[in-house]
């Protein structure tokens, strides 16, 4: 947590934000506060997960010179909203917290941040709202993505899998029936219709090792994507929680790419700007 780093003696910045989701609900986290009109970077966690789990990677970009937000997605841990959907109400969700942090002053009455320089991060279903959030969002500039898929419907079917060890027809029917029952937006929308309007808009896709048939999917989608595109391979996801020798691998890659694709513009040092060697470079191509 955060409170790790005071004890070593590391200052944070931090606000508490809370904002009002389109469809009824409050949205919560953490602001940590950096050079005043920087960038920011928002970071969405993965399905069954926290904000919290995000803190080696926020502070890694915060001392590179990024205002960062952190949030729990509706359904996990402090998120007033109990149900997720899986990441198609979450794709709303994340675009009222955008529009809500545009609007943040300083102390001095001036806007926080560059309202116009936004980077989104996001794992699984935090892909997933990031990707489309991305497309929806002209003020969104770069996006990078960790075990993402293509529609909710594949992403119910990979759990059911995960869950069930085996593959069954049947039950991934009766699964997609209670999800539709349940949320009304259930697999409106699709990542496929969301990268035509990622043409101007820097993309990292992440294809962990650990990820097996998000790998696969991962990959499939940046085959298909257009613009300015990069995919890396890394040993471990962050759809799990990392160990501190993982963080050192995952968490510079990311940083590296928001430093090129959406620099801060502030003379600061960067932390752990070098990756372990068992992670590949990243490969940039653009269409």
């Amino acid at each position: 947590s955060l409170d790790d780093y005071a004890l070593i003696g590391k200052i944070i910045t931090k606000q508490d934000v809370s904002w009002s989701l389109k469809g009824g609900g409050q949205g919560s986290g953490w602001l940590l506060q950096g050079p005043k009109g920087a960038p920011l970077i928002i970071l969405s966690h993965s399905y069954g997960q926290n904000m919290v789990d995000q803190i080696s990677l926020a502070v890694l970009l915060y001392d590179a010179g990024y205002h960062v937000l952190l949030y729990d997605l509706r359904g996990h841990s402090e998120s007033k909203v109990e149900k997720t959907s899986l990441g198609d109400d979450e794709v709303d969700d994340l675009l009222s917290a955008i529009e809500h942090v545009k609007t943040l002053k300083d102390s001095t009455g001036e806007l926080l941040i560059n309202k116009d320089q936004i980077g989104l991060f996001g794992v699984s279903v935090g892909a997933y709202a990031s990707l489309v959030a991305a497309s929806k969002d002209p003020s969104v500039k770069a996006v990078a993505v960790d075990a993402l898929y293509p529609d909710v419907k594949r992403y119910t079917e990979i759990k059911v899998k995960e869950f069930s060890s085996f593959s069954n027809p049947l039950l991934f029917y009766f699964t997609d029936l209670g999800m539709k029952f349940n949320f009304s937006k259930y697999n409106t929308t699709s990542i496929t219709k969301a990268l035509s309007g990622l043409t101007e808009v820097k993309q990292l896709y992440i294809l962990g090792k650990d990820t097996k048939d998000l790998q696969i999917t991962t990959n499939d989608i940046y085959n298909q994507a257009i613009g300015t595109k990069q995919n890396v391979e890394v040993p471990k996801s962050r759809i799990n929680i990392l160990y501190k020798a993982d963080q050192d691998v995952y968490d510079p890659v990311v940083q590296t790419f928001f430093l090129d694709a959406l620099p801060p513009k502030v003379d600061l040092p960067v932390l752990g700007s070098s990756a372990s060697t068992t992670t590949q470079a990243p490969k940039e191509e653009k269409k």
